[in-house]
């Protein structure tokens, strides 16, 4: 006989499984170049990226220069133009896009040396037209002049700056006088600068063997043993040498918007946390509890349902090997824009009161396995799984057993991590909003109020 089905109890979760995540299979090219393949043959695609391994930089007057290289990286070689390059991007069904720190393509198995051919000769010989340049530029000064009227732009831009500091390369701001100063060629001397084989690794993945691997990136890459000139001016920019942390005392910033019936809050702090860090993943839980993506989250419990303040309210945690973050980004009337503040900054300190309840945790851990399990679906998650392996130091069963470590996390561990990694008492914060109607509140706690532009500098 069938038991009735008792739908106010959550059913018990069963077992974690180990991921099937094949080991990679890594070589070097004469060049110098890491080739890392992972073969996966249930269906007939290959992705594949180049990612060069660039240092996080600040580039001062030239701020904006990674953003127009990324964007300029495809836009023609000094065999073909954008045009075409997009032609046959499309005739192969296949996708071909770039970013500041390489190239990605993904397509049918059959196209594969195709593909990898542009994929190389982007990577390796681009021409970065000027009239491609001019286009970009205009479209990018647009982007910076509609950011000042944008609350949720100026918050995501400036609260980086807020966060990391405005020497930091993460709190850098494009602005209209940065790109004035940015030239094409300006472009191709950071190419011969970071792109290079000896520094830059290929991420094979899909249905290859080694073999194949082994003798696709020899014949498109194997070649590649000459780089342009560098420019005097790279050796000048400062690099991240070590992380940044929490300042020894709060600070709060405002952005004027005046007249505005809203504020846009983004709350938080750097962190020394690298992938590889035994707490990484406690970490990754305890935010998940404080408010990173699921509805009864701590902060979007106080701040929607008991204060009826907001429609959501969430917590980012960034995991990066240089310089981590954690931040709290919401949107509230400006007649609750201390109040707000506060309460976030109250249930940050909460959770490093007292350990988490257990439905909480088992939510939470719930949430990051689905999200994991999804995250699979995608061909490009198994490359960039390859590619943290080599750039994080990551044992090589890491992904295999994220699902068991994961439910191996205690509220003890989840308590640790939060009183080692949540600083309210040190947070930075930025409002957008109505600077007069918000300063007097946000000044009760004893913290100054400084002013700042929507360029990031800050107002007298």
């Amino acid at each position: 006989m069938n038991r009735p089905l008792d739908r106010s109890q959550l059913p018990a979760p069963g077992a974690a499984r180990p991921v099937e995540v094949d080991d990679p299979i890594t070589f070097t090219l004469d060049n110098g170049m890491a080739v890392v393949l992972v073969p996966d043959h249930r269906l007939p695609l290959v992705t594949m990226q180049y990612r060069a391994d660039v240092l996080p930089t600040a580039f001062g007057e030239r701020a904006g220069l990674p953003d127009l290289f990324g964007e300029l990286l495809t836009a023609g070689t000094t065999r073909r133009d954008k045009r075409t390059i997009e032609d046959q991007v499309d005739a192969m069904g296949a996708v071909l896009n770039a970013n500041a720190e390489g190239v990605y393509a993904m397509g049918l198995r059959e196209h594969a040396a195709v593909l990898l051919e542009l994929l190389a000769e982007v990577v390796t010989r681009p021409a970065f037209p000027q009239e491609e340049f001019q286009s970009t530029m205009r479209r990018v000064r647009s982007a910076v002049a509609q950011r000042a009227r944008d609350p949720e732009a100026l918050a995501e831009v400036l609260g980086r700056r807020t966060l990391f500091g405005a020497d930091h390369p993460y709190g850098e701001v494009i602005t209209a006088a940065t790109l004035e100063r940015l030239r094409a060629e300006d472009l191709g001397q950071w190419h011969a600068h970071v792109f290079r084989p000896t520094t830059g690794t290929l991420v094979l993945v899909g249905d290859l063997t080694e073999a194949d691997a082994r003798a696709l990136a020899a014949t498109h890459f194997g070649g590649w043993t000459v780089a342009g000139p560098r420019a005097d001016w790279h050796a000048h920019l400062p690099v991240l040498e070590r992380p940044v942390v929490a300042g020894d005392a709060p600070r709060v910033h405002v952005v004027d918007r005046p007249g505005a019936e809203q504020s846009v809050l983004r709350v938080g702090f750097p962190l020394d946390l690298h992938p590889a860090n035994a707490q990484a993943l406690a970490v990754r839980v305890m935010n998940t509890i404080l408010g990173g993506g699921i509805f009864s989250a701590r902060l979007m419990m106080r701040l929607r349902e008991e204060r009826g303040w907001t429609y959501g309210a969430y917590s980012v945690l960034d995991v990066d090997r240089s310089n981590s973050s954690l931040h709290v980004h919401v949107s509230v009337r400006t007649a609750v824009t201390g109040a707000a503040v506060r309460e976030i900054l109250e249930v940050m300190a909460d959770m490093a009161r007292e350990p988490v309840k257990a439905t909480e945790l088992d939510l939470a851990r719930s949430h990051l396995a689905g999200a994991f399990g999804r995250s699979l679906e995608d061909a490009r998650t198994l490359a960039q799984f390859a590619l943290n392996i080599r750039r994080y130091g990551l044992p090589p069963d890491h992904y295999r057993t994220y699902l068991q470590r994961l439910q191996c996390i205690t509220a003890e561990d989840v308590w640790n991590a939060a009183r080692g990694f949540l600083f309210p008492d040190r947070a930075a914060v930025l409002v957008v909003g109505d600077a007069d109607a918000v300063a007097p509140d946000l000044e009760v706690s004893g913290v100054p109020v400084q002013r700042m532009d929507p360029d990031g500098v800050l107002i007298d």
